[in-house]
């Protein structure tokens, strides 16, 4: 167990250490050369619907804004009628950024870790993280969120997957814009997910729209084309076969029994 919490720690402070420095954003420069894999129509619809259901679950909610960073989301949670918004982050210097973007009674920023969350159990109705969880020691990342979330709340996240193949092109090209610790979800991260959290109502996109994107981008094309649509219908059909874990991202919802 000693073992076992030096290493979460370890992991911790690396974390703290790589996103304080500005190199692992500046890094990842690439994504504007492959815009298309980012932006396109299957990952548009993923996020309307993905934002419908956090508007809804915002009204006169407690959310936890989980790996908030410079806080570009807090906001939006306020203006969807929570009472209450905490941002959490393990880097010092995004948290003093973020208290320097958005200031309201309702608000509040913190640094912690992510492995241990500095609140009472069933604090928050609602949590939400972009591209957080896969830089965490999953087991006792998901323990922490389903202690402090309330009996019948949502967590809710946008994770990369591990098994795409343009992303691991990607990812071994680009060490430097990722983490020493941080690893892609694959199957049996998001089922360990739903065993500790609760019951999970996952989506999934970019087999086909990651790829075609990226193409489409590097040749100067535009994302809302004839071809990125029928890549969003293949990722549709897609999403409903095993394939489904081969894409590039899966959009979470955990609901705590």
């Amino acid at each position: 167990m000693h073992n076992k919490l030096s290493e979460i720690e370890g992991r911790a402070q690396r974390e703290k250490k790589a996103w304080n420095n500005d190199d692992i954003v500046t890094a990842q420069g690439f994504k504007r050369r492959m815009a298309g894999a980012f932006e396109n129509p299957h990952g548009w619809k993923m996020e309307a619907e993905r934002d419908r259901v956090i508007r809804e679950r915002c009204v006169d909610a407690a959310v936890l804004d989980y790996g908030c960073y410079e806080g570009y989301e807090t906001r939006k949670y306020l203006d969807y009628g929570a009472s209450y918004v905490c941002g959490i982050d393990i880097s010092e210097e995004a948290i003093g950024r973020a208290r320097s973007r958005i200031s309201a009674h309702q608000v509040e920023f913190m640094v912690a870790d992510a492995h241990h969350l500095p609140f009472d159990s069933d604090s928050f109705d609602l949590i939400v993280g972009r591209a957080i969880l896969h830089h965490l020691e999953l087991g006792r990342a998901y323990s922490e969120i389903s202690r402090v979330l309330k009996p019948g709340g949502l967590a809710m996240f946008v994770e990369p997957l591990g098994g795409n193949p343009l992303a691991k092109i990607v990812r071994f090209f680009t060490p430097k814009a990722r983490t020493k610790d941080e690893r892609p979800l694959d199957y049996r991260d998001i089922r360990l997910g739903n065993e500790i959290i609760g019951r999970g109502n996952h989506s999934y996109s970019g087999f086909m729209s990651a790829p075609i994107g990226a193409a489409v981008s590097l040749c100067g094309g535009q994302h809302d084309n004839w071809l990125m649509r029928m890549a969003s219908v293949g990722d549709d059909a897609i999403a409903n076969t095993s394939l489904k874990y081969w894409g590039r991202i899966v959009y979470l919802s955990f609901e705590k029994r």
